[in-house]
């Protein structure tokens, strides 16, 4: 998944986006919960102005942490303490992305919602 996942980079940045669209997808059928391969599809779909399709591609991947991670869903009001030096975990990565494609798209209501129970 590591040389399918550079390849779909590279491609990226030449801008072949079939070939990088095609690489990005590989690498999640694979590994579903990649979410560095979610993230730059993700991206990548908001260069070529598709947020929607930016939008199903972290749908899908949260959903492959929702059913599979061990690790408490977040929910709104939740008042649990993360430590300053943590890195965020595969989920909240995933909804900051999905708040961010919301406020790129003006769309503030949803933006609010998105955002709230991670911040």
């Amino acid at each position: 998944a590591t040389l399918l996942l550079r390849a779909a980079h590279s491609y990226r940045q030449l801008g072949m986006w079939d070939q990088a669209f095609d690489n990005y997808r590989k690498v999640l059928e694979r590994d579903p919960r990649n979410v560095g391969a979610a993230l730059a599809f993700s991206t990548a779909h908001m260069q070529m102005g598709h947020p929607e399709l930016a939008m199903d591609v972290l749908r899908i991947s949260s959903a492959a942490f929702s059913t599979s991670s061990s690790a408490p869903a977040l929910t709104p009001g939740d008042t649990t303490v993360v430590p300053e030096d943590s890195t965020p975990s595969p989920d909240v990565r995933l909804a900051i992305q999905m708040a961010l494609i919301h406020k790129q798209n003006q769309n503030v209501d949803v933006f609010i919602e998105t955002a709230l129970p991670v911040v």
